[in-house]
């Protein structure tokens, strides 16, 4: 295992700066994007001992995709007692940690880590970890867990006993807001089976924390994630083109809606954009539960929630092959992609592929990966797009080119522009065809949001990627 260059152990020799690395650019500082501009929007704080509480539960997902709950049920002590094995882990001298340090060679997440690995744009984050499964027994490696402090296996089997009979009651009250019966959710996302992760993450005091983070902007990739903080603010959540604070709210668990929970509501509840700040005083800690799917079970869009007026948002994948995607940085998302200059998109050695379409089967929905595609047919009418819920035809319009915004101009525009979600019919009588050429990227050249069209407000919704990477993910199928 290589030795963990942790954030604190640099911390140790009292730097009055922070390296070069770990500076944001401008955009993404916390001193300067952060809302300060007065009265801020009150993340949902929910009594779960109240009559509404389910239905509050279902409200602040869908609408925030982050909530805190007090009154839940996980007694104060086993909280007490997790964290105080945690402070004391990471009160252990560095070489005992090192120990238990990830083995990146293994494909296994578990173990003490940094964040000291660059994102991909280069920048590193103020943050180090310690990870490893909790359940179910099959998935548990007890070698993993640390010899000490006293008392780390109880509390740890203690407070995941507490959460997988809680994280029961959420999936229950999250079923029932989508009219679904109690036990839809968590049978779809893998009953007993499912993989609760413990994680405790450390933020040491920084000297410059206006100008770093200690987790980048993301959406988590489980299906909730139950979080315990300590007293040190530092979780901001994105709304409405701005940053703001999660305040502390004492004995409350803080709950993300995940990736997972929104492809399987198709849309109805959101995974919510979060990041953390770092303190320059004080060391924030939080201990969140990442709550998944087995590796080979596969989440789509629940049946009951796809119609013809909502057809299906999302691809059914396995969630090893969603993971894998997401922590490799890998695309994701086609769902959601400016035309600016074609330098942009490598000038003159753009690709450009002349395809013809002899229609008798009938292809699925898709967005088309491309910059664009500037599509000639004949006049046997089979073009359709989807608005508004809602399938339309495209009119025959004789001597008209039809043009897509494809996938990589939605992701240059920041969202601006959109690519457009289409299929094609067919006729009983008569054959369609179609002249379709598709303009790309070179395989190697990065597509991401135009530098010009990011900024506080409108913060990157995309990561630039190479387009290979990018047509690999869609062309197989993996999620994106």
């Amino acid at each position: 295992m290589a030795d963990v260059q942790s954030v604190q152990a640099l911390v140790t020799s009292s730097p009055a700066s922070i390296p070069p690395e770990f500076v944001r650019s401008e955009h993404e500082r916390p001193g300067v994007t952060t809302f300060r501009g007065g009265a801020a929007p009150e993340i949902p704080v929910i009594d779960m001992s109240a009559p509404d509480a389910g239905a509050r539960v279902a409200e602040a997902s869908a609408d925030w995709g982050l909530f805190q709950v007090v009154n839940h049920g996980v007694p104060r002590e086993a909280v007490a007692e997790l964290q105080r094995v945690g402070r004391e882990f990471f009160a252990l001298p560095q070489e005992e940690k090192q120990r238990y340090a990830m083995d990146p060679s293994s494909g296994k997440i578990e173990g003490y880590g940094s964040k000291l690995q660059k994102d991909a744009d280069g920048k590193k984050t103020w943050s180090d970890f310690f990870f490893h499964n909790v359940s179910p027994p099959a998935m548990v490696s007890h070698d993993v867990w640390p010899d000490r402090p006293v008392g780390y296996r109880e509390a740890n089997e203690v407070y995941c006993g507490h959460m997988i009979r809680f994280a029961r009651k959420l999936f229950g009250h999250l079923s029932a807001g989508l009219g679904m019966e109690d036990g839809a959710m968590w049978e779809a996302f893998g009953g007993g089976e499912m993989v609760f992760l413990q994680k405790i993450n450390f933020y040491p005091p920084c000297p410059e924390p206006e100008l770093t983070l200690g987790v980048a902007p993301h959406t988590d990739l489980s299906t909730l994630t139950v979080l315990v903080p300590n007293e040190v603010q530092g979780l901001q959540v994105f709304r409405d083109g701005h940053w703001y604070d999660a305040a502390y709210v004492p004995d409350a668990l803080i709950i993300h809606i995940g990736d997972q929970i929104e492809i399987l509501s198709n849309g109805k509840y959101k995974a919510v954009l979060h990041r953390t700040t770092v303190n320059k005083e004080k060391t924030r800690m939080s201990w969140p539960v990442f709550i998944e799917p087995p590796p080979e079970h596969v989440v789509g869009p629940h049946p009951q929630l796809v119609t013809d007026e909502s057809p299906a948002k999302y691809k059914a994948k396995k969630f090893k092959d969603y993971r894998h995607c997401k922590i490799n940085k890998l695309p994701i998302y086609f769902t959601e992609s400016y035309l600016l200059l074609p330098e942009g998109f490598g000038g003159g050695e753009m690709v450009f592929l002349q395809k013809i379409n002899f229609y008798p089967p009938c292809p699925a929905p898709d967005t088309d990966l491309s910059t664009l595609t500037v599509l000639v047919p004949n006049d046997v009418q089979g073009l359709q797009v989807f608005r508004d819920g809602h399938w339309y035809d495209a009119a025959y319009v004789p001597d008209a080119l039809i043009i897509h915004i494809g996938d990589q101009i939605e992701i240059l525009s920041n969202g601006r522009y959109k690519a457009v979600l289409h299929r094609t019919t067919v006729n009983k009588e008569k054959t369609r065809m179609s002249w379709p050429v598709f303009i790309e990227p070179p395989p190697e050249y990065v597509v991401g949001p135009h530098p010009q069209l990011v900024t506080d407000e409108s913060p990157s919704k995309y990561k630039a990627k190479k387009f290979e990477d990018y047509r690999h993910c869609k062309i197989n199928k993996l999620p994106m």
